[in-house]
């Protein structure tokens, strides 16, 4: 049987810590009953991978780390939110799959469940 497919979007920045962990708490429940589980940044979420943002969202690194830990199995950021955001690749945490925007309706589409927050 194939896992399910489960997608969390990302798109505000900041967010308060407690909303954040709860995000990733989640994540990794769905993780831990062997699903497939991705993670989109999209808009300004794209600022919570910005190395020069560490400091402003305590224990972010550790979080991400996580998430990579526990084997999150896509990490994808939209292309036009990193333009917007004049962000590129080498200044981002950790490694992500960069998507255009175009393919975000059928990224939805590939996942039986999409949770957005």
């Amino acid at each position: 049987m194939t896992p399910k497919r489960c997608l969390f979007i990302l798109r505000a920045y900041p967010l308060k810590a407690h909303d954040l962990q709860e995000v990733f708490d989640q994540v990794l429940t769905f993780k831990a009953f062997d699903l497939f589980v991705s993670l989109l940044f999209l808009d300004a979420s794209v600022k919570f991978l910005d190395q020069g943002q560490q400091g402003q969202q305590p224990g972010l690194l550790g979080l991400l780390d996580a998430l990579a830990f526990y084997g999150v199995d896509q990490m994808l950021v939209e292309e036009e939110s990193l333009l917007d955001h004049q962000l590129s690749l080498e200044r981002l945490l950790i490694p992500v799959t960069v998507i255009a925007r175009s393919g975000c309706s059928d990224l939805i589409l590939e996942h039986d469940l999409v949770l957005a927050g």
